[in-house]
């Protein structure tokens, strides 16, 4: 049996470092289940400083897990839903489910 190349493996285990912490992990639920929030929406919810979210979000999507739109003068994050199929394909194929 052939498992991934060590570039993807790479690439898997920085994107599951990066989202290991847990206020990250809370924000992927969040956006999963509302679709898109910006900085101040989440703040409400995590009652965490606004520099401590954005550090977070910035981790997330330099892992390319979310997208930005912008809307007026709020940024929206929501998950990057290609980016994140393919992590779920590789998270299906490491542990063969």
């Amino acid at each position: 049996m052939r498992c991934l190349c060590n570039n993807s493996l790479i690439e898997f285990s920085k994107i599951m470092k990066d989202i290991s912490q847990e206020k990250r992990l809370q924000i992927l639920c969040m956006l999963s289940k509302v679709g898109s929030l910006c900085v101040c929406e989440i703040i409400e919810q995590l009652w965490i400083r606004q520099n401590l979210i954005s550090h977070h979000l910035k981790v997330l999507k330099d892992v390319w897990l979310l997208v930005t739109k912008r809307e007026g003068k709020n940024i929206h994050y929501a998950i990057n839903q290609k980016k994140f199929s393919e992590f779920k394909k590789t998270i299906a194929h490491i542990f063969n489910i």
